[in-house]
């Protein structure tokens, strides 16, 4: 047996139109083979078949926007017959032969439906006057029912809140409606059926269908689900047609009975199929070797390493259905750690040659992790806020830290990896800097812990810790109203981690003799030494950097007395300012010579590697290695994602195309599920899950994966499993979908008169 994913079902007389990989099928009402009508370049939804059967009017985004198209209902070419723009849906037809629609056109919020009819021969949607529709159906002598918040319940199980569904009905065609307050539950898809109101609703814990006649009374439950909700409800007047699970199930009033239809798809399913796809658009982090000659990138999961421009590329770990993030060499340039989930839970895997392991630690959802420059240990911090040194050689996972206010998000060693810089949030407003000290195995609170302290950094000497902190209050006028705000507050600081050393930023006496800049620094081999830290009164020993306030997004101690931080630009919440797109820029501080130079005119976010001079950046989609201890090059040769360099060791722009980025859609979406229901249950808002079982409703929805041929039907599934929460804000959006021409839609405007 072919089965797919089946959704939307509609039916006419003996005809069933339904969506299935992506494109509408029709079928029997009996069951059978199914026949594709459609090969669109979109995601259709919502068909439905005219009274007498010979068309169907469904929504399709084949021109980007979810407009009405119309066809014949045996197939052949779709028409289309609207230009609204905004959400459109098709909810049936009138007894007049016109489509039936409604959308958000023209409303100033994106769930204001209003209903309207158009007449499959073209021209404009007629608005019907009653306000906020979801659903509309209609009956004999102008009876009208109509469906307010009516939306899915599969993806809120369960709700009551002030946005449920309910209905309205005019039940002798006067024009005067009543609301149904008597149906309990979150209703939707209401139709008119042999003088009753038939609607599906989850009164009783599940989306089941009940009827009920016009008055509210006799209410009856016609369905058995126990597991997966009925949803999406619709009918010919004569039976009813819904959606299942994966399932298209029809319900005769006759019999009070509902039947599984068996439908066979018989279809390649080309969007299930193995694929390439461009590793820049879909790069994540990068790490740079400790020599500085090779990169690791995380791309759509996979981690690759290589030399930065020349050799091959090569994959560690699993080909498909595992994710892998994090991945950065350890001390001895050999061996690669990642974060990995081959086992289902996250877990570190290290890689060496053709051999790899899992280590076995809880390690729970890694926020960050950080490879020790000496020795074979790593820090991790994860989504419950604590901070743990993993050995690789012992095979230990030891507990560093936890804070009950927030989640660490960075990590720093020292030069000799016998000390651990991180984050440490003391309220859900500030976060400070603490120092662990591997010997002592004890944490000390380095800056004062009012302010928010963030991206700590050893300098590569040893002598000084960087932090960036927002902590310069200058507060800046509103121009609209009368208010204050800090739209930067942030500058660069250090700390001396030592007693008694030179003041910094104050420049070395100096006489009239020509030496080299620096060649009096008391810099050190960071190789020849421990690393020393004097933690009594080392939170007096804190100063900034003599530059002016700004956003900062990272700072990272280089070599020869430099420091090299990014700036972020003051952007728009909505972009509607009319401003050019600014990306953030890199800039190096000499501590000799207490300047600030432009190190990178455009860029997001960089690492540096541990020989402290190979710098790579990250612009848009690219990656470009420069060195950070260098001299800044001129003006036309720093370049930004614009230049049009071609990537070479000239240029320094890395050439992401040598990644064979390989996709197994099905593997792909079974780990993907996998980590949706992880990331639930790791990160929900109580430790109970609302009393939801929630490893039963993983077992529920996973044999489910096996029908899912498009990643619209995966988004699906996973609207369903996680509506089983019962909780909102629990959602699910972006994604690999089919992406059609995206044409934008014009207005006719009228002249001034």
């Amino acid at each position: 047996m072919n089965k797919a994913y089946l959704r939307h079902p509609n039916l006419s007389h003996d005809k069933i139109v339904f969506v299935a990989d992506d494109d509408l099928w029709q079928v029997s009402a009996r069951g059978g083979i199914a026949r594709r009508l459609t090969a669109g370049l979109s995601e259709p939804a919502t068909p439905c078949l005219s009274p007498d059967g010979r068309w169907i009017a469904f929504v399709s985004r084949d021109e980007q926007h979810a407009e009405v198209y119309l066809m014949a209902s045996n197939g052949g070419r779709a028409r289309r017959m609207t230009w609204l723009g905004p959400d459109t849906i098709v909810r049936g037809w009138t007894p007049e032969g016109h489509i039936l629609l409604v959308t958000t056109y023209g409303q100033p919020f994106f769930r204001n439906y209003r209903a309207y009819t158009l007449d499959p021969a073209g021209g404009t949607p007629q608005l019907l006057p009653f306000g906020q529709v979801n659903h509309l159906a209609l009956g004999p002598g102008g009876i009208k029912i109509i469906g307010r918040n009516t939306a899915d319940p599969a993806r809120w199980k369960r709700y009551k809140g002030g946005t449920a569904g309910h209905l309205w009905i005019d039940a002798n065609g006067s024009g005067a409606f009543r609301r149904m307050d008597e149906l309990a539950g979150n209703v939707t898809s209401p139709v008119w059926l042999g003088g009753r109101v038939y609607y599906l609703s989850d009164a009783e814990g599940v989306g089941n269908l009940y009827s009920c006649l016009p008055d509210g009374s006799a209410v009856t439950r016609h369905t058995d689900h126990d597991n997966f909700y009925a949803r999406h409800a619709h009918t010919d007047g004569k039976r009813i047609v819904y959606q299942c699970g994966a399932d298209l199930w029809l319900f005769d009033p006759v019999t009070d009975a509902t039947t599984q239809l068996e439908i066979q798809i018989l279809s390649h399913q080309t969007q299930a199929a193995r694929k390439f796809a461009k590793a820049e658009e879909h790069l994540g982090a990068c790490n740079v070797h400790p020599a500085g000659h090779s990169i690791a990138v995380d791309a759509r999961g996979k981690i690759f390493t290589f030399a930065l421009w020349e050799g091959a590329v090569r994959q560690l770990g699993k080909p498909d259905g595992v994710r892998y993030r994090h991945g950065q060499w350890l001390d001895d340039g050999a061996t690669v750690v990642a974060i990995g989930d081959e086992s289902g839970e996250e877990r570190v895997a290290a890689f060496a040659g053709d051999a790899s392991r899992e280590l076995p630690w809880d390690i729970g959802h890694v926020v960050a992790m950080k490879a020790a420059p000496r020795g074979r240990r790593i820090a991790i911090a994860n989504h419950r806020n604590e901070v743990f040194i993993g050995d690789l050689d012992a095979n230990t996972l030891t507990l560093v830290d936890r804070s009950d206010a927030g989640q660490t998000e960075d990590l720093a060693w020292s030069a000799d990896g016998a000390w651990l810089a991180y984050t440490y949030w003391t309220s859900t407003r500030h976060s400070a800097i603490k120092l662990y000290d591997s010997a002592t195995q004890t944490s000390t609170i380095v800056t004062q812990p009012e302010f928010r302290d963030y991206s700590p950094s050893f300098d590569p000497d040893g002598r000084y810790l960087y932090f960036l902190s927002r902590r310069t209050f200058d507060p800046v006028y509103d121009s609209v109203q009368f208010e204050l705000s800090f739209p930067r507050a942030g500058r660069p600081y250090l700390i001396a981690l030592q007693a008694r050393g030179p003041v910094p930023f104050e420049p070395a006496p100096k006489g009239l003799a020509r030496r080299d800049p620096g060649s009096e620094s008391l810099a050190t081999n960071p190789l020849a030494m421990a690393q020393r830290v004097d933690l009594e009164g080392i939170a007096a020993r804190i100063a900034a950097f003599p530059v002016p306030e700004n956003l900062f997004g990272k700072i990272a101690g280089a070599a020869n007395n430099k420091v090299v931080w990014g700036v972020l630009p003051i952007a728009g919440a909505h972009g509607r300012g009319g401003h050019k797109e600014v990306k953030g820029k890199l800039e190096v501080f000499d501590l000799d010579t207490l300047r600030t130079e432009p190190l990178v005119d455009e860029a997001d976010t960089f690492e540096l590697a541990n020989d402290r001079t190979t710098l790579v950046y990250r612009v848009g989609n690219r990656l470009r290695a420069v060195a950070a201890s260098a001299r800044p090059a001129r003006e036309k040769d720093r370049g930004g994602a614009n230049s049009g360099d071609k990537p070479s060791r000239e240029t320094g722009w890395i050439d992401l195309n040598r990644i064979r980025l390989s996709v197994d859609p099905r593997l792909e979406w079974r780990q993907m599920l996998r980590e949706v229901w992880r990331l639930q249950r790791d990160q929900f808002w109580v430790a109970d899950m609302s009393g939801t079982d929630w490893g039963s409703v993983y077992s529920q929805y996973e044999p489910l994966l096996d029908r899912v041929a498009t990643r619209g039907e995966l988004s699906d599934l996973i609207w369903e499993m996680q509506g089983e929460l019962g909780t909102s804000h629990a959602y699910e959006m972006g994604g690999d979908h089919r992406r059609p021409p995206a044409p934008a839609d014009g207005c006719l405007g009228l002249p001034g008169g």
